[in-house]
């Protein structure tokens, strides 16, 4: 994001009157009564914006002490305690129709058909019922064509922790890695979205904006 993080963290920029965490509190569903935010650079001032309480959902926070969005899990596996868990991006895009879809499973990974940048994202096999079969990393023949890639929503629970976090080769922990490692023992469903948007570029965040702008 260049300079404009230079004195704030990604989820606290503006956009269309609210930062992009605050589009994520608002998108939650009724049934999400508490919230565990975890937070690294600049935390603080997350934690000064947002409070202990946005739009009557208690607020909790914790520091990131393993790397990766994995890393950010199990940073958080104290405050967790047991039965579903919703994770999210806490800088990107989502809807709250798409995060119930999800909601509705036991398990589930949100997934989107999306022309993949690069081979270091996964396209993500399934069967017939929408069920995690498997993964790999796309060829350059995949890289033009449309393929369902995890989005950023997971639905989880506390069985996530008798796996090990998979370990990237830049040495982050992989939250979707572990939960395709699962996958091989624990039905995981695939969730088709409609509605995500990444925020990784000042362009992108631009194009959030006036996707903002045409949902209003």
């Amino acid at each position: 994001m260049g300079g404009l993080t230079d004195k704030k963290p990604k989820s606290l920029l503006p956009l269309a009157g609210k930062t992009i965490i605050e589009y994520t509190l608002l998108s939650l569903p009724l049934e999400i009564d508490s919230v565990v935010v975890v937070v690294k650079y600049l935390g603080d001032m997350i934690k000064r914006e947002i409070g202990s309480e946005y739009a009557g959902i208690k607020i909790d926070y914790v520091e990131q002490k393993m790397d990766g969005t994995a890393g950010a899990v199990w940073s958080a596996k104290e405050k967790i305690g047991k039965g579903k868990l919703l994770v999210l991006n806490g800088d990107d895009l989502y809807s709250k129709k798409d995060i119930s879809k999800c909601l509705s499973h036991e398990t589930a990974m949100g997934l989107q058909e999306i022309i993949l940048p690069s081979q270091n994202y996964l396209i993500i096999e399934s069967d017939s019922s929408g069920f995690i079969t498997g993964w790999h990393k796309p060829s350059r023949e995949e890289l033009g064509v449309k393929q369902k890639s995890a989005v950023g929503i997971y639905v989880i629970d506390e069985r996530i922790f008798d796996y090990e976090p998979v370990v990237l080769l830049n040495g982050e922990y992989g939250l979707p890695q572990t939960i395709l490692s699962m996958s091989r023992d624990i039905p995981v469903k695939g969730v088709l979205v409609d509605n995500w948007v990444q925020i990784n570029t000042p362009e992108e965040l631009i194009r959030a904006e006036e996707c903002l702008k045409i949902k209003k």
